[in-house]
């Protein structure tokens, strides 16, 4: 599932730059690992349109120059199922011209000129440090890393600092990665700031926390499952046989949860790059937020310094991926713990809006009690709500709605419950997403980006509005029918500039997304608070 988890990062990464991993022209990779590890060996059988032209760990060095992908995929997937296998194990004649499987230390190796092309290396002799090195160094479409070991620093910092002294010898510079994609698998296989040199570079990586959280993330349904079923087993509601056949049987559903989280990780971070760019200054202005309550100290994340982010503009807009990812990280931590300590999350409207469907279907049905008295159900409401509000809006929303409007951080996210129930909003997230394939990276993006502009309006009209007394599923059932209702035909009864207006946005995000139906649905949208206003005054 670890594996499974950072492919997710792969196809993001790839999606972004024109390229799909399962079609299309190979992808080249270079790895870190070999096929008996799980995060490496799992990783590297996940597509049969791959050309793994050089991987290493501490007992070899392979390179296959211009590998076969479906027959290299086929001997993959055989060391992988053979016990304790190594690169050593890999069938020679399935290496291409060339390449060859070579021990770590030896002191002189002999390169082919297919090797030295396949890893844009000039020297035909390297000792195997030196060769690692050039391979990290390779001008691949993708470096995995699914191995154990720290290989690449920022330029100013020293081995000392990086703390992991036996691979000293072979570490590179994060400015010297000519790779276009870094995928972590693995733990630390960078630094922080050696990711950030690589992103500034033009490198496309997000961070070890994103990468592979999948297994974290599996471990949390599981730990939250059996605390679920615990009490029905101790009072014997549930034998422990039915226990484990139900568990069983949920393991499809809670994978594909698993690899949703991924998703929504990856897609959130390519939101928030498009965001640092427009308003730079609202993160800085975040950031600091963060720094002067206690959650953050800017110098032990990473995180770049207001002078920082000033010089930068020129070369780089907004903050790097491996930045947000701890932005984003901070921001949730954050919120949630706020929000735990509300009365907020008690609100059954909540329960079923994000508790329930945190369970296997089949179990929410078989034990609907069982949840109601999860001894974490206030935790698992927090963190789900925060986590949908920060992947679909972003890390500075809550923050720009309590600095504009004067409010609390629990009232912006009530609103944003409001505002997101009302639109919709999660029904709608889910259909851009599973309808994404029909859309170019640029197009998927720009819509999610549309939607976010309509539940900003949508929270606007709930903070001057809504009622605060009010439960949150009362508001949310009396306005959701009507807006739906009311935006089916919303153009029809516009005039004049207002019509101008809207056709101008139509055409704007007609141009954007270049879908037709989805450009109007968003236009629609995009008068929310209009909507939501003559809601309000007709229901009065």
């Amino acid at each position: 599932i670890t594996a499974r988890g950072a492919w997710e990062s792969a196809k993001r990464h790839l999606r972004e730059i024109g390229r799909e991993i399962d079609r299309g022209a190979p992808v080249t990779v270079i790895g870190i690992g070999d096929m008996s590890g799980d995060v490496f060996g799992n990783g590297m059988l996940l597509s049969d349109n791959l050309k793994l032209i050089a991987a290493f760990d501490h007992r070899h060095i392979f390179i296959d120059p211009d590998p076969d992908p479906k027959a290299s995929f086929a001997e993959r997937k055989r060391l992988f199922e053979k016990p304790a296998s190594s690169w050593a194990d890999y069938d020679e004649k399935i290496i291409s011209h060339g390449g060859g499987v070579f021990r770590r230390g030896q002191k002189n190796i002999l390169l082919t000129p297919e090797a030295r092309c396949a890893i844009g290396c000039d020297a035909s002799e390297l000792d195997a440090d030196s060769l690692v090195q050039a391979i990290l160094r390779a001008g691949a479409d993708l470096l995995y890393n699914g191995g154990i070991g720290t290989y690449v620093r920022a330029t100013g910092e020293s081995d000392a600092e990086v703390g992991d002294h036996a691979n000293d010898n072979v570490r590179v510079a994060g400015a010297e990665l000519r790779c276009k994609v870094v995928v972590e698998g693995g733990n630390l296989g960078l630094t922080q700031r050696g990711r950030i040199e690589f992103a500034l570079n033009g490198g496309r990586i997000n961070n070890d926390a994103i990468d592979n959280s999948a297994g974290v993330d599996m471990s949390d349904h599981e730990v939250n499952l059996k605390i679920l079923l615990a009490p029905l087993v101790a009072r014997g509601d549930l034998t422990s046989v039915e226990r484990n056949r139900r568990l069983s049987a949920a393991a499809a559903e809670v994978i594909e949860d698993v690899l949703h989280d991924n998703r929504d990780q990856v897609l959130s971070l390519s939101l928030e790059q498009l965001r640092s760019r427009i308003s730079v200054t609202a993160f800085r202005d975040h950031l600091t937020m963060l720094e002067q309550s206690g959650v953050v100290r800017r110098a032990e994340a990473i995180l770049p310094a207001h002078e920082e982010l000033r010089d930068r503009r020129a070369r780089f807009a907004g903050l790097t991926r491996p930045e947000l990812a701890m932005l984003t990280a901070y921001t949730k931590i954050d919120l949630t713990a706020r929000l735990e300590r509300t009365a907020l999350v008690n609100d059954g409207y909540l329960a079923d809006r994000f508790l329930v469907p945190y369970f296997p279907r089949s179990i929410a049905t078989a034990f609907p009690a069982a949840i109601s008295q999860h001894s974490l159900r206030r935790e698992i409401v927090a963190t789900r709500i925060v986590n949908e509000r920060v992947d679909l809006m972003g890390s500075v929303f809550v923050f720009n709605l309590v600095r504009d409007h004067g409010i609390e951080a629990e009232e912006a996210l009530r609103v944003w419950l409001i505002a997101s129930g009302v639109l919709e909003l999660s029904r709608r997230a889910a259909e851009l997403k599973a309808n994404a394939a029909g859309l170019t990276a640029e197009a998927e993006l720009g819509a999610f980006l549309g939607l976010e502009r309509a539940a900003r309006r949508a929270c606007n009209w709930a903070i001057a509005h809504a009622n605060p007394s009010e439960a949150l599923g009362v508001t949310v059932s009396r306005f959701a029918p009507e807006l739906q209702k009311l935006a089916s035909q919303f153009e029809t009864v516009l005039a004049g500039g207002e019509r101008e207006r809207f056709e101008r946005t139509y055409r704007e995000l007609r141009s954007a997304v270049h879908e037709e139906q989805l450009a109007l649905e968003l236009a629609r949208l995009a008068f929310a608070d209009h909507l939501l206003n003559i809601l309000s005054l007709a229901l009065e």
